[in-house]
């Protein structure tokens, strides 16, 4: 996602994978930051909303913006969608590795549920708690991972936050709220909550679409419901994994 920015607006960049050794001495190097990050000469930036922060990192020109309110309520037709997609998959397909690193279906679930959970707490705290490489963020999700034992824990879980979801859309997306107020990132930085609503919409369909990828390959029948396209706006990397 941060390398198509940069490639649209004519940035020449070098993408490093930490889990190569050269890349993870550079990572190390640098203090060992959440990932993605951006790194301008010795400065690095953990990226929450990688598109609206290196834009502003580099001064290059930022995509249109959405309204805050319509991201809220596109994640609420992205709860929808996902619940659509997963309620109907067998336990066997819901736990069978993807392209998406080896991940599950049910582990890229509690993956984006998780963040959009964090995304609500951190409306009044000012701050939000997620981070792509995160001990604490990895230690959460396993033990909500241990604690979905059945399609029937799955559907009870995203029918929580599907309703947590939309609570809190109806609470602040009524016009009046300043969706535009800032929150500290993992690492103290400020971002600006809107910023984080499309992070975590574009989060939330990259997922989306690798599963129905995944479910695609292994000739899977299933209910995708043609959700993405109606996300206005929405600017999926070119290739799914």
């Amino acid at each position: 996602m941060a390398g198509e920015f940069l490639g649209e607006r004519g940035v020449r960049f070098e993408s490093l994978d930490i889990g190569e050794e050269r890349a993870r001495a550079r990572w190390l190097d640098a203090g060992s930051p959440p990932v993605p990050a951006l790194a301008v000469g010795p400065r690095v930036v953990s990226l929450i909303a990688p598109r609206a922060q290196i834009a502003a990192e580099l001064g290059l020109p930022g995509d249109p913006a959405l309204d805050a309110a319509s991201l809220l309520w596109d994640l609420v037709s992205l709860h929808e969608a996902w619940t659509a997609l997963l309620k109907p998959l067998s336990w066997s397909v819901l736990t069978m590795p993807t392209p998406s690193r080896g991940r599950t279906p049910l582990e890229l679930a509690v993956n984006v549920f998780h963040g959009l959970r964090r995304t609500i707490e951190a409306w009044p705290t000012g701050r939000f708690d997620w981070a792509t490489d995160d001990d604490a963020r990895e230690a959460a999700e396993a033990e909500l991972l241990a604690r979905l034992r059945s399609p029937d824990d799955l559907a009870r879980y995203l029918a929580k936050r599907s309703a947590a979801w939309r609570e809190f859309a109806v609470e602040v997306g009524d016009g009046v709220a300043d969706l535009e107020r800032t929150v500290a990132d993992p690492l103290g930085s400020r971002v600006a909550f809107r910023d984080i609503l499309e992070s975590q919409r574009l989060h939330a369909a990259v997922h989306l679409r690798q599963i129905t990828h995944a479910l695609d390959a292994a000739a899977i029948p299933h209910r995708s419901g043609g959700a993405l396209e109606r996300l206005h706006g929405l600017r999926l990397p070119e290739q799914p994994f």
